[in-house]
């Protein structure tokens, strides 16, 4: 069964709402309520579902096809099997890819999820290791190329395709290093844990290398880790066979797999890295090693190029270039899609209530061969040309075990709503409703109309190795809370406008007083205000009706820089009739290690002008202009030295890490709770 895009994002939303209500509760109940209507706003802490496409990729040649001409080498007719066909015809893109590798460019791969990256770059390096064979050197063990993955599990994966690949062609070897507990040291260790781990599932091959000690006695051709097992490694004495003398003289290839994750230090470290690693294997013959660059997100498109080009130059310390004018001097290779056009004519469209049937009848049930019968009834009653049906009959009927998905999309590619869809879409993505609206305007089912729509489109498809008629995936996006701030002027703030924002702001936007940034004790829910008192000389953005003498202070944010979960390094403010006056409270500790006692409840009688944000002695007349019925009543809590506040005035629970919390949920928690919620 589908998820369905609308209740699933509904119920992530719900989850998270419930899970921030629990965690961080308010005991006043107009703040509670000011709270649960903040983050119960439509979009404020999740949005969608979103809805983005993709248009089928622009086919071109086959392996056999770049054999005939040449390109790549004869041996690939021994190679190719079920995970490397030598028939089917690759993606323009890379075919595009393959010309300029095996030509000896260093190459960029930007295209989407799912567009083949991988082929872009292995067949080229299969083609060197190929050509190798021919000349006799193949059977010198050394690695030709390093393929680099920012995690483990993609590392994993890439192992899985080689195994398939080379399954039958035991001339070339392979190899992951990474852990010790998924690259072993010894021969039987890496054995046994392989078919522990594996079984059945997975080829057994002697020529893929499973160990350390066989990788350092005959390094494999192809060797797969991550960069800081690159690190590692360079600095290893027992792994000098990868890296020096006459085994370590092959190197070719360089492959940073998922570039775009190397932003900021970690791009400079990385570009530090490769630089370390081809003076090392290369000497000053940096030229002979060649660098490749995938990745599904660097860049908007051909407009950027010449910057990505730029990036992976500074990154491999090698030459990337690109020249609009110029298709030769073109190092970074984009996704093509193809056209619209491509899907023929229209002739006409389904109605929601249509798309809906046809998939309550693909959800039953119902045989392939009754299913089929009666989807063809379906469309010929609603109206789809007699000669369109006929055509689909007929190409299902070639396509026995992809009948109803190939009769699917010879129905649906002629339907106008497919072309309205991706006219809205194929630009940017869309909210589901925004996108529902375009292509069934007015309708209330528009909604689960598209819904419907989508995921025939999605079914839609020709044959296992083929792309749906409509590649298309459903975003949903939940961020953390960063705060929760309020504007406590009640006097002139209008009374149907919130005064607890979740967005960091310094004045009021009702009435333009100061905001204060609130913390919580999470077990009673006692609100505190939180900053640090400053000379009014120092102030900015202030209002010009705020009357500011230099030796005041004002309660001020503490800077996003310095600001972590826990309220540490602040001052703490209580409202007058939220603090404890009695010393017989219990004493909950909910720290690891005991709290010495501590008479927190020692603190300051304060006055706090809701309107500007002066804080003073209470016993002194208002020090600013805005009047005396802007001032309340608070209490500084005095922390004895303390960095933070180890226990609550209010309830008296203790912890050793600090017992007030900003209402800051980080990035785990969201995601947790997402994640939970989305496997129910």
């Amino acid at each position: 069964m589908a998820i369905h895009p609308l209740e699933t994002t509904e119920k992530i939303r719900a989850t998270y709402i419930n899970y921030l209500k629990t965690i961080k509760p308010f005991q006043d109940e107009k703040l509670r309520e000011e709270f649960a209507q903040a983050i119960e706003a439509q979009d404020m802490l999740v949005k969608g579902p979103l809805l983005q496409i993709a248009l089928p990729y622009l086919k071109d040649k086959s392996i056999h096809e770049l054999v005939d001409e040449g390109v790549l080498s004869p041996r690939f007719e021994q190679l190719s099997s079920d995970s490397l066909q030598y028939n089917r015809s690759l993606y323009a893109h890379q075919v595009k890819a393959i010309r300029k590798a095996v030509g000896g460019r260093n190459l960029v791969v930007s295209t989407g999820t799912g567009s083949g990256k991988t082929e872009a770059f292995l067949i080229p390096i299969l083609d060197y290791l190929l050509r190798e064979q021919d000349a006799g050197t193949l059977s010198q063990p050394g690695v030709r190329a390093l393929l680099l993955y920012p995690m483990n599990a993609l590392a994993n994966d890439q192992m899985k395709r080689l195994r398939r690949i080379l399954e039958e062609y035991r001339a070339i070897t392979f190899g992951r290093y990474i852990n010790v507990q998924e690259t072993p040291e010894t021969k039987s260790q890496a054995e046994a844990n392989f078919k522990s781990m594996y079984g059945d599932s997975e080829p057994f091959i002697d020529n893929e290398l499973k160990s350390r000690e066989e990788m350092h006695a005959s390094p494999p051709h192809l060797l797969a880790t991550n960069y800081a097992m690159l690190e590692y490694l360079l600095l290893r004495p027992k792994a000098t066979n990868l890296f020096d003398g006459e085994t370590g003289k092959h190197w070719h290839f360089i492959v940073l797999d998922e570039a775009h994750v190397y932003d900021g230090a970690n791009a400079t470290e990385i570009a530090m890295l490769l630089r370390r690693l081809q003076d090392r294997v290369a000497g000053d013959k940096h030229g002979k090693i060649k660098g490749i660059a995938t990745s599904a997100t660097l860049g908007a498109g051909i407009k950027d190029y010449s910057q990505v080009a730029t990036f992976a130059s500074n990154l491999f310390n090698k030459s990337f270039v690109w020249d609009d004018d110029d298709p030769k001097e073109q190092d970074v290779v984009g996704a093509e899609f193809l056209p619209v056009d491509a899907l023929g004519e229209t002739w006409g469209q389904l109605s929601p209530e249509v798309y809906h049937l046809i998939n309550e009848v693909l959800g039953s049930d119902r045989d392939s061969v009754n299913s089929l019968s009666e989807l063809k009834n379906i469309v010929i009653n609603s109206g789809v040309p007699d000669k369109v049906v006929a055509d689909a009959i007929f190409a299902g009927q070639k396509k026995k075990d992809f009948a109803i998905q190939t009769f699917l999309y010879e129905v649906l590619k002629g339907d106008n709503n497919i072309r309205k869809l991706i006219s809205s879409l194929k630009e940017q993505s869309a909210l589901l409703n925004v996108a529902a609206q375009h292509v069934f305007p007015g309708d209330p089912k528009a909604e689960q109309g598209l819904i419907d729509l989508v995921a025939l489109a999605v079914m839609a498809k020709t044959g296992e190795e083929e792309m749906p008629l409509l590649p298309a995936r459903y975003h949903t996006f939940a961020r953390a809370l960063e705060g929760a701030f309020v504007c406590l002027n009640e006097t002139d703030h209008p009374k149907d406008k919130p005064r607890l924002f979740l967005q960091r702001k310094k004045f009021c936007e009702h009435c333009g007083s100061r905001v204060f940034e609130l913390a919580n004790c999470t077990r009673c829910g006692t609100a505190y205000v939180v900053g640090t008192a400053t000379p009014g000389s120092k102030l900015d953005e202030e209002p010009k009706d705020f009357e500011i003498k230099v030796n005041n202070q004002y309660l001020m944010q503490d800077s996003q820089i310095y600001i972590s979960e826990t309220a540490k390094d602040t001052n703490y403010y209580i409202f007058a009739n939220e603090l404890s006056t009695s010393n017989e409270d219990e004493n909950v500790s909910t720290g690891e290690e005991a709290i010495e006692d501590e008479v927190y409840e020692n603190s300051t009688e304060v006055s706090l002008c809701t309107k500007c944000g002066q804080v003073q002695d209470s016993k002194l007349p208002p020090q600013c202009s805005c009047g005396i019925e802007y001032m309340r009543k608070m209490y500084k809590i005095d922390l004895k030295g303390k960095k933070t506040l180890k226990r609550c005035v209010s309830c008296s629970t203790r912890n050793s890490s600090g017992a007030v919390y900003r209402f800051l949920t980080g990035q785990d928690a969201p995601v947790s709770v997402s994640a939970v919620s989305l496997y129910d």
